[in-house]
């Protein structure tokens, strides 16, 4: 259910104060944020609204940025978010970090030294686990049957700044899927979900990305939400207010007409 949207300014809208007054942007929105932050405000936004937390799920857009993995996991929320194939750099096993050597002079170091260790990509990851760490995994019931794949799941260390000293990040769970047949794996995510986990919880969570996409196409093509032409900051937000009102409610007449649906309760 869409819940809430903000415009992206880019910078060059940013730096152009006169543009941004013609298309009545206020000016306490007129500042540049990454849509990662803008992500992380919309899901505080949603906190203040006393809403359950969820378990975050994104793509690799924000799933790649190390600022929004660790904001997400500094407000408490637990996330299953897409990953590079090569972006994201993990220590399997131990991680290879040691004191600094002391040289005599001043204070020792704190900050680990990881002499000659080289952290592995996600594919390095893949590629190095045995057969047995993979399973055939049935996640959902799509039109053509059940949707199902192989996947494995490892426990990592994220090596984000270990050239520049950074201590290793907490481990969590690198989830791969590599179908059969396929030269190399095809997607990869990152989950501070319990240790405990099992693999196809982690599956079922990391795919909920599908039901999203297929909400948006919707709002998209069926609703209108991409084809506003104005030029205003008002009218664009008039529009996306009115595309999240019909979404529920199509929803709900939809639920109708289904045998045993169960309708919805807006407030």
């Amino acid at each position: 259910m869409p819940l809430n949207f903000r415009l992206y300014l880019p910078e060059e809208w940013v730096n152009d104060p006169e543009r941004c007054r013609k298309a009545g942007v206020p000016e306490d929105a007129i500042q540049y944020m990454p849509i990662w932050q803008i992500a992380l405000d919309l899901i505080d936004e949603a906190g203040r609204w006393q809403l359950v937390d969820q378990i975050v799920n994104a793509d690799a857009a924000y799933g790649r940025v190390t600022e929004f993995r660790e904001g997400l996991g500094e407000r408490g929320l637990e996330y299953v978010v897409a990953v590079d194939s090569d972006h994201i750099g993990c220590w399997l096993g131990e991680v290879p970090a040691t004191p600094r050597p002391y040289r005599g002079r001043g204070r020792p170091s704190t900050r680990p030294h990881y002499g000659d260790h080289r952290p592995l990509s996600t594919l390095q990851v893949a590629q190095s686990l045995p057969k047995e760490a993979w399973q055939q995994v049935t996640w959902d019931q799509g039109c053509k049957g059940h949707l199902r794949s192989r996947f494995a799941a490892v426990r990592v260390h994220r090596a984000h700044s270990y050239q520049a000293g950074a201590p290793p990040r907490t481990e969590e769970w690198l989830l791969i899927e590599w179908p059969e047949g396929e030269l190399k794996p095809t997607d990869y995510w990152l989950s501070n979900l319990r240790a405990d986990t099992p693999l196809e919880r982690l599956v079922r969570l990391a795919k909920m990305r599908r039901h999203t996409e297929q909400d948006y196409q919707q709002l998209k093509e069926e609703l209108g939400l991409d084809h506003f032409e104005g030029r205003s900051w008002l009218g664009w937000n008039r529009h996306v207010t009115l595309v999240m009102i019909a979404f529920p409610f199509l929803l709900q007449e939809r639920l109708r007409g289904q045998k045993g649906g169960t309708l919805v309760s807006f407030p």
